[in-house]
């Protein structure tokens, strides 16, 4: 079985739902893709992971900021940061370095028609 350097494991979901208007099912499939789905993705890729590699973790620019409408996707994103933290200090005798990136929007097709924002927006 080959190793890998580095891994960067990338899902997320986020659509526009005010606190009061936010469903359960709205909340869990958030935290299911963007929580859930990358501890287990990041726990199952940990045997392939070379000593000294790194991890790449992409979160949001909305994990430090307010966007009205996205607390529950701005929540997950933080807990995504938060890996990085805690999984930093657990991986470091394997040398493995862990860190998070934090975008603003990007320009796709999808920006638009799930989340009714622009690049310019936030």
């Amino acid at each position: 079985m080959s190793r890998f350097p580095s891994r960067s494991p990338d899902a997320g979901a986020g659509t526009i739902a005010p606190l009061a208007a936010a469903t359960e099912a709205h909340f869990d499939q958030t935290f299911d893709v963007n929580v859930k789905g990358l501890f287990f993705t990041v726990q199952k890729a940990l045997p392939l992971l070379k000593d000294g590699g790194s991890i790449i973790l992409t979160s949001s620019v909305s994990n430090v900021m307010g966007l009205p409408g996205f607390s529950a996707y701005a929540a997950s994103k933080a807990a995504v940061r938060s890996f990085a933290r805690s999984w930093t200090l657990e991986l470091k005798d394997r040398n493995i370095r862990v860190n998070s990136m934090s975008p603003g929007p990007i320009d796709t097709p999808a920006l638009a028609t799930t989340t009714g924002l622009t690049p310019g927006a936030s």
